[in-house]
């Protein structure tokens, strides 16, 4: 984990989450039957939240490990940054360091 992601997940899980998964809070309702509600159930919905962004990711990863951009952002739209649908070394790159990461 990053510094800043440890920096955040603790302030995340205890002021937002955690009182949003509350008896009576705003996500225990919707929330509330995967993680339940209470004490820990902020932290729980984070860890979950969290496990299915890196599903995610993971999703995007083709047989080789590499991984191919399927879209631009709108204020790049005008140049040409090559073929979509070939494997990006830089994508790649960043998406394989950030699961190394996440693995330890």
């Amino acid at each position: 984990m990053s510094p800043i992601s440890q920096l955040l997940a603790g302030p995340l899980a205890d002021q937002i989450l955690e009182p949003a998964m509350a008896e009576g809070g705003g996500l225990g309702p919707v929330f509330g039957w995967l993680v339940g509600t209470g004490t820990g159930a902020g932290i729980g919905l984070l860890f979950v939240i969290t496990g299915l962004m890196v599903a995610m990711v993971k999703f995007k990863e083709d047989e080789h490990g590499r991984f191919t951009p399927e879209s631009v952002w709108r204020a790049w739209k005008d140049w040409d940054f090559g073929q979509k649908r070939e494997p990006s070394t830089w994508l790649t790159l960043l998406a394989r360091r950030m699961l190394n990461r996440l693995d330890g």
